[in-house]
């Protein structure tokens, strides 16, 4: 087969530019600002009553809360057995919206990590993230209290 060293070249360039932007592409799925989030009415007592049924089955599975009214968002995280654990989705350190990881959860700003109890496991965040007490009625409602 002969080709011209332009085609090579041509051929080769996108390619590579192809390959270079994997890793972008693969960090953008998860629980972040562009992942779907589902909206929650907040009790004037601020409390959240979440379903659930269908959703959140295995230790590490995440959902991104959006707080209706608001621009916030809690994620909340199924850990084992039936304990959850709700968290602020936003970064310690300059407010970026994190993604939820396998393991983790991942600042794409300037790489800061939180492990799914909001504690900083990679900085250059410092301060952990704000958790909020939850309970679990032991069939598919996780309350979540805000205040």
């Amino acid at each position: 087969m002969n080709i011209s060293r332009k085609d090579f070249l041509k051929k080769t360039t996108l390619l590579s530019g192809g390959l270079i932007l994997l890793p972008v592409i693969g960090n953008l799925s998860g629980c972040s600002a562009s992942a779907e989030s589902t909206k929650v009415t907040v009790s004037p007592e601020g409390i959240i009553k979440y379903n659930i049924a269908g959703t959140l089955k295995n230790p590490g599975d995440g959902e991104l809360l959006e707080l209706e009214k608001t621009d916030s968002k809690i994620l909340l995280i199924k850990k084992q057995g039936n304990s959850f654990t709700a968290l602020n989705s936003v970064c310690t350190h300059k407010g970026c919206e994190l993604v939820k990881k396998r393991d983790f959860l991942d600042c794409p700003c300037h790489g800061s990590e939180f492990d799914f109890s909001g504690k900083v496991i990679k900085g250059p965040a410092s301060e952990p993230l704000q958790s909020f007490k939850t309970e679990f009625d032991g069939k598919n409602t996780v309350t979540i209290f805000l205040k």
